[in-house]
């Protein structure tokens, strides 16, 4: 089923939009869900990682429905970083939702203070197509760890995955908690009228915008997962068998589908030719010859027939412009593949180092100094992701310091999504706000602060008119020593 062919026109799309009446529900049933013990919080976090579990075999016919996913691709990349989002939230939510004390300055003596998390209330996730079940559940965890009722629109890209996510959302969670919306853009657009406290969007740069705009008009609070152009950087003391090998990896898993795969590598000139010969070493020892890899079972496919002829088109442009191929280059955009590709000789003005790539074709460029390399790039868009592979740790914070981005990996790509503990997210062009973990939960959350004053006299009061010399006179003390 990987490689039948799955356009976005032929896609059997039902709008089902959401009416004010029904919005007005999930609004009281986070009103009520806000006010439940932790018990039943921890209770639907269980619930569904029960259901996950229980169900691998359909999740992985899904993905791999709707993309080829090879079983254990699926199994590492989606399932797997959706049941550590779980598990991790479920271990720590009586410390996030705990309320947090704060401490009392000399000037406000007398008062105590403390903040609590609050649940902003009804929750609309848009997700997208590249890993429809891992980006749909994983913002959910948060939502609902932080006590929100939560709206799902999945990408009508990935129909079968919509499909599964209605049937795991009406198994696990109580109708007017929790529902899933599945159509095309039009039910996105409908959604984006109604009054959310949050909303949650994972795409393109360009849909983003589009979100953000509409988030403004109902004064939403909004996060924005993106993308950009990812760039590893090997300079010539990296292992570069090790380098290689992640580098490959990272990039054409999912059939280098990901906001987080490497866009293009920087190798110091003094590496470079020997580097090449691995990467394309690593290629082959991954995922087979040429011939071997069309017909792998661990090799994915393009999400439709019109990216997979965006990113052939965008292939042949940068060779006819004078770029390089060192390794694949096989197109069938009529099944969906595209054979992991190796280009050299890229210059800045063509198409493919202007955009986000996202599909499985790798620039490879030399640099000559670091410092040049890292200048030269500075005015670029921040990408979620710099990848640096290196074993000084000199080189490590020049690139730290000289280019910005949502995160640094050091001799990694591309795995910190999978770990709860840290933030994801971009800046600017790659994304607005952070996901996962604690900083999940926030997101989901606001952050109310409450203050305690005692009764009769207080500090405070020495500062109410009528102002006397003497009030004068303590307030220049208080503008000067506290």
């Amino acid at each position: 089923s990987f490689r039948q062919y799955c356009s976005p026109q032929s896609l059997p799309l039902v709008s089902m939009p959401l009416t004010t009446g029904e919005f007005e529900v999930f609004r009281s049933c986070a009103r009520n869900y806000r006010r439940k013990p932790i018990t039943v919080r921890l209770k639907y976090l269980s619930a569904l990682e029960e259901w996950i579990l229980e169900n691998l075999p359909v999740i992985r016919k899904a993905l791999s429905d709707d993309l080829g996913k090879p079983a254990m691709e699926s199994d590492l990349t989606e399932a797997y970083g959706v049941l550590g989002e779980i598990r991790h939230a479920r271990s720590r939510l009586p410390e996030w939702m705990a309320d947090q004390p704060v401490g009392t300055p000399l000037s406000m003596i007398g008062t105590r203070a403390w903040s609590c998390q609050e649940p902003k209330g009804v929750c609309l996730l848009i997700g997208p197509w590249n890993f429809p079940f891992l980006l749909m559940v994983g913002p959910l965890i948060s939502a609902l760890a932080a006590g929100n009722a939560t709206i799902l629109k999945p990408s009508e890209f990935a129909p079968a995955t919509g499909r599964l996510l209605t049937q795991m959302v009406a198994a696990v969670f109580p109708a007017d908690l929790v529902c899933v919306k599945e159509g095309d853009h039009t039910v996105s657009e409908q959604l984006l009228t109604l009054p959310f406290d949050h909303v949650f969007f994972t795409g393109s740069a360009r849909v983003g915008k589009i979100v953000h705009a509409a988030a403004a008009q109902l004064n939403a609070s909004v996060t924005l997962e993106l993308g950009g152009q990812c760039p590893v950087i090997v300079c010539a003391d990296a292992n570069l068998e090790d380098a290689a090998r992640k580098i490959v990896a990272a990039k054409f898993f999912n059939c280098g589908q990901a906001c987080v795969a490497p866009d293009h590598v920087l190798v110091d000139a003094r590496i470079f030719d020997p580097f090449l010969n691995i990467l394309r070493e690593q290629v082959t020892a991954l995922f087979g010859d040429s011939q071997q890899i069309e017909q792998s079972p661990d090799y994915g496919r393009l999400i439709h027939r019109q990216h997979a002829e965006r990113l052939h088109k965008l292939l042949n442009d940068a060779l006819a412009s004078g770029a390089v191929l060192r390794l694949g280059g096989i197109s069938r955009p009529e099944q969906r593949f595209m054979a992991p590709t190796i280009i050299t000789g890229t210059a800045s003005s063509m198409r493919i180092r202007q955009e986000e790539i996202f599909g499985p074709i790798l620039p490879v460029e030399p640099f000559e100094s670091l410092e040049t390399a890292l200048l030269e790039s500075g005015g670029q868009d921040i990408p979620l992701a710099v990848y640096a592979f290196t074993r000084s740790r000199t080189n490590l914070e020049l690139i730290r310091d000289e280019r910005r981005s949502g995160a640094l990996l050091w001799n990694d790509c591309a795995v910190h999504f999978l770990h709860p503990g840290l933030p994801f997210g971009g800046r600017q062009g790659s994304g607005l706000g952070r996901a996962h973990g604690h900083a999940g939960f926030l997101t989901f959350s606001n952050q109310r602060s409450i203050l305690k004053q005692r009764i009769g006299w207080t500090g405070i009061r020495l500062f109410y008119p009528p102002y006397s010399r003497l009030k004068r006179r303590l307030a220049d003390l208080l503008l000067r020593w506290f």
